[in-house]
């Protein structure tokens, strides 16, 4: 199996995975992929499926090289995969923001301008996504630079900082997708809002889906139909085409499954209150699978059924893709976590006592290296072991498990429990007598009168044997 690099898509990924173990089939550990090296990957055969692709975003992927050998199947979620902007319940229902449109007012800017230079700030896309461009075309086609700000970092620790100024009250305006864990902290209609854009408008390789780009029954959202901006998407399978020829019983099982939006978004949040290990997703898909046992069962027998003879062991994918070699600078991840990490979201940067040590290596080492954020352990770890990053500098702590996948560097830090007493003065008998106590039994001290022990039984030793030879020789003088 293949798997995205957004981890918000790895639950499902984890789900198939163990769906097919039942089956029967040996499944090696999914490999993570960006979506250009997929689609080459799938369609070389060097992979043989994910369950993370989305249509109509990942149609530019399907070239004339590439399409005769890929094959797009199974509905995961339908339509479910929604874009656009949002803003906070209550500045929306106060200034009366249904659409980009009203970020030309002064009111709405001023409420927005978080840094006070005039313009309202959009918490938006990491440089490089497929939102970057579209929202990048809106603010052109609404006329809208000299009013928005595209705020640009990385998504996931912005969101967490933006979720904490939510929380105190302060104005909120955001991009996101689904599924994914905001929605989950931040539920639209209850805190925050879906806005629309003035009118359909996509950059030209994407204005025939334009038309989709208002959609019906969307909850959260000021209007109805919604004139969100982005066309949705259903996430669906991709696999090699010769692959799923001779594995009836796993098309037939990409083909039936379909897993609700709202569990997914609902594992996501999950990963951001700290249930984000590997092993955390693979417990979580387990009490999924458990939870739904009789339809899990169903698409089983669907699959068996589907097959003329008896199931079919595959063989051990040979995952022979060839690992680019890293190009300067060198990719280092990060994760926050205070106070080893800290991302400051003014200055968009990351601070801490793991980032300033990095520093200090990379300085001493003279490296040129690139520091980017990801949102959950379980990704940091991956982005590592598939060679995204070259490197990984956080608060990371070191467990059998990690330590047979990836090489770490000496701890720098040990955590454990210690047991303390209250300062105070307890007279002779208490504290004088504890500090007599703790000093008698030193380790340090101990030690010393070890040594001291020993060279006193060298020297007993010693002149023994020294008085013994003394003693024969008068013996044998007295003789003679």
């Amino acid at each position: 199996m293949g798997r995205a690099t957004w981890d918000t898509g790895w639950f499902q990924a984890e789900l198939y995975r163990q769906m097919l173990l039942e089956l029967g089939y040996q499944v090696d550990r999914p490999r993570t992929y960006d979506n250009a090296d997929f689609y080459t990957a799938v369609a070389a055969g060097e992979v043989d499926f994910w369950v993370n692709g989305w249509f109509p975003l990942h149609t530019a992927f399907m070239t004339e090289a590439i399409a005769p050998q890929v094959e797009v199947l199974g509905t995961q979620v339908a339509g479910g995969a929604l874009q656009g902007y949002l803003v906070d319940k209550a500045s929306a229902d106060l200034l009366d923001i249904t659409s980009l449109a009203d970020f030309t007012r002064p009111e709405v800017i001023d409420r927005f301008d978080r840094d006070g230079d005039g313009q309202a700030n959009l918490l938006g896309c990491n440089v490089g996504w497929g939102c970057e461009q579209i929202i990048e075309h809106h603010l052109d086609s609404y006329n809208l630079r000299d009013e928005v700000e595209h705020i640009q970092g990385d998504y996931g620790p912005l969101m967490v900082n933006a979720i904490e100024r939510f929380s105190n009250g302060e104005p909120l305006f955001f991009y996101t997708w689904t599924p994914n864990w905001t929605i989950g902290e931040l539920v639209p209609g209850q805190d925050v809002v879906w806005i629309g854009v003035p009118f359909p408008s996509l950059p030209p390789e994407k204005a025939a889906v334009e038309d989709r780009t208002t959609v019906p029954g969307v909850a959260g959202c000021v209007m109805s139909p919604c004139p969100m901006g982005f066309p949705p998407n259903d996430i669906r399978t991709v696999g090699n085409r010769e692959f799923l020829r001779v594995n009836p019983a796993i098309r037939a099982l990409l083909e039936a499954v379909q897993i609700p939006l709202e569990d997914i978004s609902a594992q996501n949040a999950l990963l951001l209150h700290g249930e984000d290990e590997q092993a955390d997703i693979e417990q979580h898909a387990a009490d999924w699978i458990k939870a739904n046992r009789e339809l899990v069962d169903g698409w089983l027998a669907t699959a068996i059924a589907a097959h003329d003879e008896t199931l079919i062991v595959t063989a051990e994918s040979e995952n022979s893709a060839t690992m680019l070699e890293p190009l300067p600078p060198i990719r280092v991840a990060t994760k926050t976590l205070a106070p080893f990490v800290i991302y400051d979201v003014d200055a968009r940067e990351y601070t801490g006592f793991s980032i300033e040590l990095w520093r200090l290596i990379a300085r001493e080492a003279e490296l040129e290296y690139e520091l980017y954020g990801v949102n959950t352990v379980a990704k940091l770890l991956d982005e590592v072991e598939r060679g995204a990053a070259d490197a990984a500098a956080a608060g990371i702590g070191i467990t059998e498990r990690r330590e047979s996948l990836l090489n770490f560097s000496h701890p720098y830090f040990e955590s454990g429990l210690q047991i303390m007493i209250a300062n105070e003065d307890r007279g002779l008998w208490g504290h004088d007598l504890l500090v007599f106590l703790q000093a008698i039994f030193s380790p340090q001290l101990l030690e010393v009168l070890g040594i001291l022990l020993l060279c006193l039984l060298i020297a007993a030793h010693i002149m023994w044997i020294s008085v013994l030879v003394v003693g024969r020789n008068a013996r044998h003088v007295s003789i003679r």
